[in-house]
Parts: C-alpha cells; sequence; structure tokens
C-alpha cells in the first residue's frame, strides 16, 4: 500500500502519527490528572461547606438548648410551675390569676434571652395548659388549646424524658394575628430538686426559620443546592417546596458522599454530599450540578486541547521542512541511479553529499561482509544437520544389528538343539525390539508387563528356583495406556539393590489393581531394603521435583538410560500431575515396595 509512496512521504507520514499520537496520550494523561485534581478540589470545597453549614446549624440549635437548660435547672421556674401543676386544669390559666408569680418568671425568662428577646422566644406551659411565655400570647385560651391538641410530639417527650425534641417549621402558635415560621426545641421540665423528679410541664424555645434560610441562602449563590432532614424524613429546609416523592428521594440520598446522581425530576446528574448530625439527628444534603463541579474541568480540558492542536500544526509544519532537507541527498542517489549504464556506471554527487555516500558504501561492505558470514553459517548448520542424522541413522542400526545377531545365535542354538539357547536369544531379542519401538513414547500395562516377564525369565534362567516371583494384575487393567519402561526398572532394581546383599532364595510380586477411576501397580520383594539415611535422600529428591513441576520447570538430566526412580517419577508426574500415585515403604531386612499409579484411559485397540 505504501509502496508508490516517497521516502520523504513515510518519513513524515511515520513521524506525524508518533508527534499525533505522543500528544494524543499527553492531552489524555493530563487531561485525566487535572480532571481528578479539579474534581477533587470541587468535591473539598463541598466537603467544607456542608461541614460548615452543619456545624453552624448545631450552633444555632446549642444555643437555644443552653437557654433551655437555663430554665430547666432554675429553681424558682420549678416551684412556680410546681403550683401551676396543682391549679388545676380547668381553672384557666394559672398565670392570669397569680400576677406575682407570672412577673417573676417573665424577668426570669427576659434575663436569659435579653439580646435576642423577640428572635429567641422561651416559653413554659403544663398539661392544664397553664402558659407563660417571654413574648406575645395567644388571644384566648380556647386558642391555646386548638393550638396544641394535635400535638404528636407531646407523646414523644413522655417517652424520651431527658432528651429534647426539635420540631420542624411551623407557624408560631402563641401569636393570632402574625404567624411567622419557627423551628421549636422542646424539653420536659422535671422537679430536680425532689426525688420522685415529678414532671411539671415543657419548656420551648422558638428559633426563626429565617435564621436557617438565610444561612442556607448564602450557600445557594454558589450553585450549591441545600436540603436539610430531620431523622423523621420531614424537611426542616426549605420549608414546603418538595412534595412527598421528592422528599423520599432525598432520603434515599442520605450517606452516598461523593457520588453523582441523576435526579428524577429533573433529569439533571448531581454530585452529592451529606452530612448527619448526632447532636440535633439533622442530616444536611447538598448537591451541585454536575457541569457545575466539572466546569473548570472542561474548559482545562478544551484550553490544553486547542494548545495541543496548534502545537501538533506547528510541529508537523518544521517536521516536514527538516524531513525534505534530510531526504535530498537520497533522492539525488535515486536520481543518479536510475541514469546507470554501461556507459556511465558512476554516480556523481556534489560535495556536500560526500558523506551520505561513504556511509553507503560502508553499509553496503558490511551488508556484504554479513552476508557471507550468514552463508558460512548456513553451510556449517546443513552439515552438522548431515551429520546429526547420519549419527541418528547409525544409533538406529546398532539396535537391529544386536536383535539380527541375537536371532543368529538362536538358529544355531537351534540346530544344536538347545532348547535353552533358544528361549534366551528370543526373551532377549523381544526386549530389544521392545526398548528400540520408537512408533510412541507410550505403550498399555499389558505390553509392559509382558516385557518385564521376558527380563524375569532370563533371571530365572541364572538364578532357576533361587528366584520366586509373582504377577496379580487385574484384566482391566491392560489396556491402560502408560508411559514405557515404568515397571522393568523398578524389577531391576530389586535385583540390583534388593537381593545383591540378601542370600537366596529371593520373592518379588507385581500386583495391580482398579480403584476409584486410578490404576495402581505394586512391585515389592523381600530384599535388603533402604536403610534410613537412603529413603530420606530418595524422597528429598522426589520432592525437589515437585517443587520444580509446580515451578513450571520441567528437570534436567531425565535419561531413560539412567533407570532410576526420579526417573519414573519425572515422567509419570508429566502425564497425571498431581492426580500420580508414587509411594516408596521399606522394612530393612523385611520387605520394600513401590507403588505407582494414576488415572486411566483404556486403549480397547490393545485390549485383550
Amino acid at each position: 500500500m505504501l509502496g508508490n509512496i516517497s521516502f520523504q512521504k513515510k518519513m513524515f507520514m511515520y513521524y506525524s502519527c508518533f508527534i499525533i499520537v505522543l500528544l494524543t496520550c499527553l492531552i489524555l494523561i493530563s487531561n485525566s490528572y487535572m480532571s481528578s485534581i479539579l474534581r477533587s478540589q470541587s468535591a473539598k470545597n463541598m466537603e467544607q461547606s456542608i461541614d460548615k453549614i452543619s456545624s453552624l446549624l448545631d450552633a444555632s440549635v446549642l444555643e437555644i438548648d443552653r437557654m433551655c437548660m437555663q430554665v430547666y435547672f432554675n429553681n424558682d421556674i420549678q416551684d412556680i410551675m410546681q403550683e401551676a401543676l396543682e391549679f388545676g386544669k380547668d381553672s384557666g390559666n394559672y398565670f392570669d390569676y397569680n400576677i406575682q408569680s407570672s412577673k417573676k418568671i417573665r424577668n426570669i425568662l427576659v434575663s436569659y434571652n435579653f439580646y435576642k428577646l423577640f428572635d429567641r422566644k422561651i416559653t413554659l406551659f403544663n398539661n392544664n395548659l397553664s402558659y407563660i411565655s417571654s413574648g406575645a400570647y395567644p388571644a384566648t385560651f380556647t386558642g391555646l388549646q386548638e393550638s396544641l391538641k394535635d400535638s404528636s410530639w407531646i407523646n414523644e417527650l413522655a417517652v424520651y424524658q431527658d432528651k429534647f425534641i426539635i420540631l420542624p417549621p411551623h407557624m408560631d402558635w402563641w401569636v393570632k394575628d402574625k404567624r411567622d415560621l419557627k423551628i421549636s426545641l422542646i424539653r420536659n421540665l422535671m422537679n430536680t430538686f425532689n426525688t420522685a423528679n415529678k414532671h411539671l410541664g415543657y419548656i420551648e424555645v422558638q428559633l426563626p426559620y429565617q435564621e436557617i434560610e438565610k444561612l442556607c441562602s448564602s450557600y445557594n449563590g454558589q450553585d450549591l443546592d441545600i436540603v436539610i432532614l430531620n431523622e423523621k424524613g420531614d424537611a426542616i429546609y426549605p420549608y414546603q417546596r418538595y412534595d412527598t416523592g421528592e422528599l423520599s428521594f432525598y432520603n434515599l440520598l442520605k450517606g452516598k458522599n461523593g457520588a453523582v446522581v441523576e435526579f428524577p425530576a429533573s433529569g439533571i446528574r448531581n454530585l452529592v454530599y451529606t452530612k448527619h448530625s448526632e447532636y440535633t439527628n439533622w442530616t444536611v444534603i447538598l448537591t451541585q450540578p454536575e457541569t457545575t463541579f466539572m466546569s473548570p474541568v472542561n474548559l482545562f480540558r478544551n484550553i490544553f486541547l486547542i494548545a495541543g492542536i496548534l502545537f501538533a500544526l506547528a510541529s508537523l509544519s518544521i517536521l516536514y521542512l527538516i524531513s525534505k532537507y534530510l531526504t535530498t541527498p537520497i533522492r539525488e542517489m535515486r536520481k543518479q541511479l536510475n541514469a546507470l549504464s554501461l556507459e556511465n556506471f558512476s554516480i556523481v554527487l556534489n560535495d556536500k553529499t560526500n558523506n551520505e555516500i561513504l556511509m553507503f558504501h560502508d553499509v553496503f561492505n558490511r551488508t556484504l561482509n554479513r552476508m557471507k558470514e550468514s552463508m558460512e553459517q548456513t553451510i556449517e548448520a546443513k552439515e552438522n544437520e548431515a551429520r546429526a542424522q547420519f549419527l541418528a541413522l547409525q544409533a538406529q542400526m546398532n539396535p537391529h544389528f544386536i536383535y539380527n545377531v541375537l536371532m543368529v545365535i538362536s538358529s544355531a542354538g537351534f540346530e544344536l538343539g538347545s532348547r535353552k539357547i533358544v528361549m534366551i536369544c528370543t526373551q532377549l531379542a523381544d526386549m530389544m525390539k521392545y526398548i528400540a519401538t520408537e512408533d510412541s513414547m507410550s505403550i498399555t500395562i499389558k505390553d509392559e508387563l509382558s516385557h518385564t516377564a521376558n527380563y524375569l525369565e532370563l533371571l530365572k534362567w541364572r538364578f532357576a528356583d533361587q528366584l520366586h516371583y509373582e504377577l496379580f494384575v487385574e484384566e482391566g487393567l491392560h489396556g491402560i495406556e502408560v508411559p514405557k519402561l515404568i515397571v522393568q526398572p523398578l524389577v531391576e532394581n530389586s535385583y540390583n539393590h534388593g537381593f545383591s546383599g540378601k542370600r537366596p532364595p529371593w520373592h518379588l510380586s507385581i500386583r495391580g489393581w482398579l480403584e476409584k477411576g486410578l490404576w495402581t501397580l505394586e512391585i515389592e520383594d523381600d530384599g535388603v531394603g533402604f536403610c534410613e539415611g537412603e529413603l530420606m535422600e530418595i524422597k528429598h529428591q522426589i520432592s525437589q521435583y515437585r517443587s520444580e513441576f509446580q515451578k513450571g520447570k520441567a528437570p534436567y538430566g531425565l535419561s531413560i538410560g539412567g533407570m532410576g526412580l526420579s526417573n519414573i517419577f519425572c515422567r509419570l508426574h508429566m502425564l497425571y500431575k498431581d492426580k500420580l500415585i508414587f509411594e516408596i515403604n521399606s522394612e530393612p531386612g523385611i520387605r520394600t515396595s513401590v507403588r505407582i499409579g494414576g488415572p486411566y484411559k483404556i486403549n480397547e485397540s490393545s485390549n485383550g
């Protein structure tokens, strides 16, 4: 596709792609990094704002609660409220008939609330509806009864006598004509100087709703929307702006700090932070539209993108001029090469290009030298390959040669009438043929046992009745595929190591069975066995091999000619992995057994 494009254009295209990719990566990384910083800063500002709002709200409630507690612990107030309680419900307002007591309490209440007499109104009343306030009175006794008859908070205070409750915004029930919105903090008034702790009435301190509104409005101008909910989910602020469904949604936002949530009413995604006050049980919910808190990020991204594009255009323009200047000698050489002929077999360039020509001359010479070295290496590799094939063919002929010689000896024994020579040669020839077969690295247990039986029969020719062996293998094992030479080397170990230090007779048994999806072969002899040190060394070596296999490394030096226990273990482990059965048990001087096995797969063509 790019074959017909000049070298200058190719170089310009490649470097242009590199610069564009590099700038794109830088823009993306920088935008991601700055976005993270700016968003984190926006979130931090919101956290600081909501912490400050919650603290100011707590301070406002704490101020009226302190007034409430001053009234609560005043001995004179308790005495007068005790008298008002005993005055009786049907007798009217106690304080209308007892001017001295009324004046005394009003003076006390005014002293507690002198500097905010009209903003922080304190009212005392009891269940008999006797009442007195630091502010205005209701017009009639009946008006007070109507205002308090549906007050469910009285039942709540009966349950939590030592705590206060805060009523959400409501109209001031103590004033008839001018009904401003108030937030009331109400406590039980108890007789603290009497052990009976008798309930005397209630203390109410009012907080103007306008103070909460003024506090929140100062933050609403920063594109922040503030909602304050009490523990019941009622709105403290704003007053009557949201319906029941919207309040339910805001209640679901409690605890979702730093989350971006889509508001169903407007469809606008907002960043949400909440702050719960353990003191007031109010939850402040602060929200800001995603477009607002992401605006600095978007501004930075656009500026950086424009700057990146301008930089890329400038870089590409400079790159084009540089590539054109650098490829001028190459274009000149190409022009001269196209003009070469038998009559004009020379390249003449101006002096400014001499360095480039010398450079290419050196490159051509180095290329020719490398080609020569490569050809010599290729020839040498071919010779080595031929030599290796020759040695492989020669090595393949050795067992066939021995096999043919054994057949000649067998024929001579037959002509002389020696059955023993014939049998020995036949058995040995079968073993050589079994070992030399290269058709497959896997055979069946039946083939392996037949090979092992030939080996044992050869030993019987030498030791006769001094060697006894038994084969007890379930027929179901015969067709199972296994690696070659896993049984005969174990029998050979019994002869070389087990029987070498013990006087005959010698006994050897081979047993095999199927159980729970696994095949098992056990080779047991009554030889001298392993001493404790030898057995520990063998098990340690096998443990090292297991560790190497677990690391994904195959142990080196697994020559089949060695026929050691480690060799058999490694080949079986490569086939069965963690499902391998490989156990060695030895009672020195009594018995030694090696048990091998693994999952089985029947080769039906070989079975039977």
